[in-house]
């Protein structure tokens, strides 16, 4: 349900504007080559004469105010200065156990006009962080530069190819005004903590943390330890209005431990992205590309109008989003409406409904969400399986990404642990995504939410377009994957040499969860195991794709195993493509034809056996005998690739009844069948093959 006219944020026009404030006197000079000016003072005093290559405030000082008045002077748009610190003396606070240095600006300091970099590790002391994502942070930053005299964004950065690096910037309160105010293209903000004090423990909060206002290509955080900035404490962590940037690595509202405390602003978004802006990624598929975003009133707020337009092609991807206040009904991953056009966000705050064919448009699209219909747990198997539906027929993408997440409680609008990912998929109903989750967490007592995100090579940001809000929550139960599968001799009365054998293999879902009988990497698939004497003919059945015989000779150099004192057997393997998965209670056939070139010898018997292309723990196994005199009684179970030597083998015990069929299931037992290795180049699979094999002693 859509709640209406509930205003947030009481975002101007004026947020637009605050460079005007900022903006110091540049005098003409000739071009210069890249320059490094040290700072060695915390005075708030100017630079004597700019365009002289020396930073001299006229008292032989380097003040930081001197250093960007110097660098915008230099006149050298495609060469790089650098700001370095070098401060001695008493130090107005320690951190890590070292001096640290605060700048307590009267004035914004000069819009930044010219290529620089700001270097607050070049100071004696500090250290990056070295803890990769999502570890707790652990640099140690010591220049710190307190906002709290002014009324206007400090830093402004008007110029492209700027970057910001290793401070710690609070206490810029003013409504509407950020700290850091960016118009250039490819500016680089990495390593900060902004809203806080220098341990990253305590608020020390700007109203706007950062606030784009122009260019393209920044970069917030990165995939790079060092990078990783902590943006808590402020009323907005940051304000995007531009195209192209990439926001990685970063704390958004926590605090440097990763925790959510006090530290966290519980009135605001912690990113905002409004109408104008478009194709920036949050997050990315790396696994220290995500970023943590909690603590807020919501996590991710997008909004738009139409008069003023509607941010398009934002991908929110890979991040965790959780503990996010949800004042006024908005979300982790909020798509709203700014009705009047006045650019504030003010209404459809709250989970958007989905609409058939996804044909709405709004913010991000108005993407539709997936529609969880279960999350299943097979504890044995160390699988979930989650049901759901897809409606984005009506959205513009070939393709999407959808991602599965778990979260402690079932509050709307989550996603706190990144569990699993499914790449490629196309719109539709019922389908199943089974997976062992990332990391080996445990979702039992969870509970399951998604997000999809369109996917195709038309898209700018790294092949991604927009993503939904989280879907409804799912709570996680806990079942047991079933599948039984009998074989069925449909001609036993018409067995003989030049002849065919007709076989009916049916597989029936006697679990709690759908199961998948597609040709993807979490699908599963038919394998029949036959002996010399037949030659497979042909197979159809519910959506086959097709099958392949495997010659024995051709499995055993595969595995690197000599078939000693085993009877040789050929593989077959068959590949559905079911658009609809195996529902509970449900059934379904293939029939599999043979050419019988002579009678085998063990009386005319052939095994079946189901199990997952990805994962396959589980394992169907049927055998059926025409009633040959010689008893099926060992079978041995031989794992690809874990056969050399010192493989794994499991053994399962039955004798089929004459003429008849038998069935049993072989279950995963711990580390004890190890099913991971590939057959490359087999109907385009990538799947895990299973020799089964008879004892001949």
């Amino acid at each position: 349900m859509r709640v209406g006219s509930k205003r947030i944020l009481a975002l101007s026009m004026g947020t637009m504007l605050v460079l005007s404030g900022v903006i110091g006197l540049i005098h003409p000079q000739a071009a210069q080559a890249a320059s490094t000016f040290t700072v060695d003072s915390t005075l708030d005093t100017g630079d004597n004469t700019p365009g002289d290559n020396t930073c001299d405030d006229g008292a032989g000082n380097c003040t930081l105010r001197a250093a960007i008045e110097e660098a915008n002077a230099n006149a050298n748009p495609s060469e790089q200065d650098t700001i370095t610190f070098a401060l001695t003396g008493p130090a107005d606070f320690t951190n890590g156990g070292q001096d640290g240095y605060t700048f307590s600006p009267a004035s914004p300091y000069a819009n930044i006009v010219e290529p620089v970099v700001i270097d607050g590790y070049s100071q004696i002391g500090a250290a990056y962080n070295t803890a990769a994502y999502p570890a707790p942070l652990n640099g140690v930053l010591l220049i710190e530069i307190d906002g709290t005299l002014l009324s206007s964004a400090a830093i402004g950065v008007g110029a492209d190819q700027v970057r910001l690096t290793g401070m710690i910037m609070g206490g810029v309160a003013t409504p509407n005004q950020p700290f850091i105010s960016v118009s250039g293209s490819n500016t680089q903000i990495f390593g900060n903590y902004i809203g806080t004090d220098p341990t990253g423990m305590t608020a020390r909060p700007n109203y706007i943390g950062i606030l784009m206002v122009a260019g393209s290509g920044a970069a917030i955080g990165s995939s790079s330890a060092a990078d990783r900035n902590l943006i808590s404490g402020n009323s907005v962590g940051m304000d995007l209005l531009v195209s192209g940037a990439t926001i990685q690595g970063n704390f958004i509202g926590p605090n440097a431990a990763g925790a959510i405390t006090s530290l966290s602003t519980t009135q605001t978004p912690l990113v905002l992205l409004n109408g104008v802006a478009h194709d920036n990624l949050v997050g990315g598929t790396g696994s220290q590309d995500g970023n943590i975003i909690a603590g807020g009133a919501s996590g991710i707020l997008a909004y738009g109008s139409l008069a003023n337009g509607y941010p398009a092609g934002n991908g929110f991807i890979g991040n965790s989003i959780y503990g996010n206040a949800q004042s006024n009904g908005i979300l982790g991953i909020d798509l709203a409406l700014d009705a009047n056009g006045d650019f504030q966000p003010d209404s459809d705050f709250g989970a958007n409904p989905n609409d058939a064919g996804d044909v709405d448009t709004g913010a991000n699209d108005y993407l539709n969400t997936p529609v969880i219909h279960s999350a299943v747990y097979d504890a044995a198997q160390s699988t979930l399986f989650v049901h759901y539906d897809l409606d984005v027929a009506g959205s513009p993408s070939d393709t999407y990404r959808v991602e599965f997440y778990a979260n402690d409680t079932n509050t709307p609008g989550e996603g706190k642990t990144l569990v699993s990912i499914q790449d490629s998929v196309s719109a539709g109903s019922d389908q199943v995504n089974s997976f062992q989750p990332y990391n080996s967490f445990d979702p039992t007592g969870k509970y399951i939410t998604a997000t999809v995100t369109q996917q195709d090579g038309s898209f700018s940001n790294q092949g991604f377009g927009s993503t939904s809000e989280f879907s409804a929550p799912a709570a996680v139960s806990e079942g047991v994957l079933d599948l039984d599968i009998t074989k069925t001799l449909t001609n036993p009365n018409d067995i003989r040499v030049g002849g065919s054998a007709n076989y009916d293999v049916t597989v029936t879902n006697n679990g709690q969860t759908a199961v998948p009988l597609t040709l993807n990497d979490n699908g599963f698939g038919v394998y029949d195991i036959f002996p010399p004497g037949l030659t497979f003919a042909d197979a159809s059945g519910d959506a086959l794709l097709g099958c392949q015989q495997i010659p024995d000779q051709d499995a055993q150099e595969f595995l690197g195993y000599a078939a000693v004192n085993h009877q040789s057997y050929q593989v077959l393997v068959c590949a559905p493509g079911r658009s609809q998965p195996l529902m509970p209670g449900e059934s379904t056939t293939f029939h599999l034809q043979f050419t019988i070139d002579s009678i085998p010898v063990e009386g005319f018997a052939n095994y079946t056996l189901v199990f997952n292309l990805q994962d396959p723990d589980f394992i169907a196994l049927s055998a059926l005998s025409n009633g040959g005199e010689t008893p099926l009684d060992i079978i041995d179970l031989f794992a690809a690739g874990t056969i050399g030597g010192n493989g794994n083998v499991a053994y399962a015990n039955y004798t089929p009844t004459s003429g008849g069929s038998a069935t049993t299931t072989l279950a995963k037992s711990g580390a004890s069948i190890g099913l991971y290795a590939a057959l490359a180049g087999l109907l385009a699979l990538a799947p895990a093959i299973i020799i089964l094999r008879r004892r001949s002693d």
